[in-house]
């Protein structure tokens, strides 16, 4: 891989950031995570091996990372569909719905993996992985207001919790996805109606 080219020092390490987290990615798709190594990684993303704890300081913290980074890219995609008003509420929470749904099915076996890893986070892996998600959260409620506010959802009498068990309707979703992955179209359809009509106003 050729040297990577960048104007200043921090612009540098963010290239080099996204080079390694892009090898990882690679190298997870093609060999699973128990088969990687640092090395592996480092050699992927043309770097020196000791270079790389630059980066990271283990596998589990690289696994964060990526989740992170694909995170914020989510983040902004629902973004744009939380800031479309042209839409009805219900048009936008579906289309956000099957897209986090379509994602994390997607991705099941990633997000396994770093429920099983997360114990090993550092403080500091753990804000960054929370951080893209916390926005998604934000997007999410933005919506639901903009709904109970035109009349399309019944005004929820815990908004926090309505999300909690929105998110833990999809990871209910997801781990059946995992465990019959076949499921994943009629999953997804069927949990974006669940969900639609569990904050739509009674009769």
């Amino acid at each position: 891989m050729p040297k990577i080219r960048a104007s200043t020092v921090a612009e540098h390490r963010a290239q080099a950031r996204a080079a390694v987290l892009d090898a990882f990615d690679a190298l997870l798709d093609e060999r699973g995570y128990e088969a990687i190594t640092l090395s592996d990684v480092a050699g992927r993303a043309g770097m020196a091996r000791n270079t790389i704890y630059n980066y990271a300081p283990d596998k589990a913290a690289l696994l964060a990372a990526a989740f992170a980074r694909s995170g914020t890219s989510l983040g902004q995609e629902i973004g744009h569909i939380a800031e479309d008003r042209a839409r009805p509420a219900a048009e936008r929470l579906a289309m956000v719905v099957r897209l986090l749904l379509v994602r994390f099915t997607r991705g099941t076996q990633r997000l396994l993996l770093l429920h099983n890893v997360a114990r090993t986070l550092s403080d500091d892996a753990r804000a960054e992985l929370a951080a893209p998600f916390d926005v998604v959260r934000v997007h999410v409620l933005r919506i639901v207001r903009d709904g109970v506010a035109a009349g399309e959802f019944a005004p929820p009498a815990d908004l926090e919790l309505t999300f909690e068990l929105m998110v833990g309707v999809m990871q209910a979703a997801t781990l059946r996805v995992a465990h019959d992955p076949g499921t994943a179209g009629v999953t997804v359809e069927s949990v974006t109606t669940f969900l639609l009509n569990a904050i739509r106003p009674a009769g």
